[in-house]
């Protein structure tokens, strides 16, 4: 978020967020740089604002190597109020595994993220339409013409009285249902991709 043309020492830099009151909600990243004065004596002070409605978050993205001075330097100007700043731990990723009904080892297939998800509705348009309960699924192995085997999963669901199957290496458009659960994933996704980036950390 700091101008890069700045030198290295103006990274010690006095950083000033307004976060001023109003009728639109703002979202992560809507913060934006509204002046920036760099001193002859290579510190640098940079003002961010943002209209935001009520307690909704804000995001500061900062270098790995800047994120100790900006903490040390930032103030946070609030007119409702006082405001706090956080900043996520490195086992981040775990915190925001800890309240999700499914592991992080889940997530590297979608036969075991499937499988965690019992009790999930989900709906398939292709090869045929279908929409239900997760009930189980199995993993197995098939030859195909080739006489190669190759591994299948057979998803099972509960739709109305019976029971509907279908194949989730030959499915299109999965998609979950429960909007609960699409949040949860994509959750889980972020937390993932936040713990693993090295380019820089979120102040929140």
């Amino acid at each position: 978020m700091i101008p890069q043309r700045c030198t290295r020492q103006a990274l010690s830099a006095a950083v000033a967020i307004a976060a001023l009151v109003a009728a639109s909600a703002a979202q992560a990243g809507d913060l934006k740089l509204k002046r920036a004065v760099l001193g002859t004596g290579g510190v640098g002070y940079f003002e961010y604002a943002a209209e935001v409605d009520g307690a909704e978050p804000l995001q500061l993205r900062a270098r790995l190597d800047q994120v100790d001075d900006i903490l040390k330097s930032l103030i946070v100007i609030d007119p409702a109020g006082p405001a706090s700043i956080t900043l996520a731990g490195k086992s981040g990723a775990s915190e925001a595994f800890a309240s999700l009904p499914f592991s992080e080892s889940d997530l590297t297939s979608l036969p075991a993220l499937m499988a965690a998800l019992k009790g999930a509705v989900v709906s398939v348009e292709a090869p045929r339409k279908l929409s239900g309960i997760i009930v189980s699924a199995v993993t197995g192995i098939v030859k195909g013409e080739d006489k190669q085997e190759r591994e299948f999963t057979r998803i099972s669901l509960l739709a109305g009285a019976g029971i509907e199957q279908f194949v989730l290496e030959e499915a299109q458009g999965l998609r979950f249902d429960d909007p609960k659960i699409a949040a949860q994933v994509e959750t889980a996704l972020k937390a993932l991709r936040s713990a693993r980036d090295r380019s820089g950390r979120d102040i929140a």
